[in-house]
């Protein structure tokens, strides 16, 4: 995790955000099929942090979390990113052609 924090401040970022994998049916079982090939002393991590579904347990997410934002602090970004975009310019309403 402090390797890509480090790296995303070295490429010039000024915030970041992180979270745990959300593992949807489908992509669950593509990826512990595929940690299960390439990593398989994982998959009992894995499988106990993602028991209850999709999301990993609370304490893993919320222990995530607190080790992220302590490297962003300590690499100096800010967290999020999450910025009100500018309006849209307000476009007239499409006219309905006839087809006839």
């Amino acid at each position: 995790l402090e390797e890509t924090v480090a790296g995303v401040a070295a490429a010039g970022a000024t915030h970041a955000t992180g979270l745990g994998l959300h593992l949807r049916p489908g992509a669950r079982e593509w990826w512990m099929a595929w940690l299960e090939r390439e990593h398989p002393s994982l998959v009992p991590r894995y499988r106990a942090l993602y028991r209850g579904g999709s999301y990993a347990v609370p304490a893993y997410r919320k222990e995530l979390s607190r080790r992220l934002h302590h490297l962003l602090d300590r690499y100096g970004l800010r967290s999020g990113g999450h910025q009100e975009l500018p309006a849209a310019a307000s476009r007239p309403a499409p006219e309905q052609l006839s087809l006839i």
